[in-house]
């Protein structure tokens, strides 16, 4: 039986090793100073959105036959999508808020998020933008799954109430879809503000 150390599972250089197995946990390290944190913070929300494409691709083959018939599994991507698709976009709007010099509270209102910096977009931008009520409307809908960050990293509540204790359906890919083609462009499309 083999002996685990912590060098099988970590290490802080590559001299030694064959690359190809090893993966470097943030390649923004590499960067000059000057460019360090943004790309670090883009790193992060880029890395949990490749991630969530990946888990939507897995569930959708998962769940989804030829046959129109839906498949229940115990082991379901499902919450575990949700999460990453919640998350990405709560890192999303904290980071669309700094760029935007919008200070917010350390809390995970998704809403409260967007309507700061919608508040911010309409003081420089007078022109009506279809796509910014669309997000709205996203976000709206990622709150009923799980308003504040918990309803898809636990079961049940401190009191012991379940979380999701009566039927409730997501489109996956449409979720999927949002938040790679129109949310993370967003992201993208945002230069700092100075």
């Amino acid at each position: 039986m083999t002996k685990y150390t912590k060098e099988m599972f970590i290490s802080n250089k590559l001299d030694k090793f064959i690359p190809n197995e090893w993966d470097i946990v943030a390649p923004s390290v590499i960067f000059k100073d000057e460019y360090k944190n943004d790309e670090a913070e883009k790193e992060v929300i880029l890395g949990y959105a490749n991630a969530l494409n990946c888990i939507a691709n897995s569930l959708l083959k998962q769940n989804h036959s030829p046959a129109v018939v839906m498949t229940l599994r115990t082991n379901s991507l499902t919450i575990p999508f949700i999460f990453l698709a919640r998350h990405t976009v709560e890192l999303s709007l904290k980071y669309i808020c700094e760029l935007l010099n919008i200070e917010y509270k350390p809390k995970h209102s998704l809403i409260t998020l967007w309507n700061d910096i919608i508040i911010k977009f309409n003081k420089y931008n007078h022109k009506k933008d279809d796509s910014l009520e669309d997000i709205k409307t996203f976000i709206y809908a990622l709150e009923e799954l799980d308003c504040d960050g918990s309803h898809s990293r636990y079961s049940k509540d401190n009191s012991g109430k379940l979380y999701n204790n009566k039927p409730k359906f997501i489109n996956v890919r449409n979720i999927n879809y949002f938040i790679q083609n129109l949310f993370i462009k967003l992201v993208d499309s945002i230069k700092i503000a100075n």
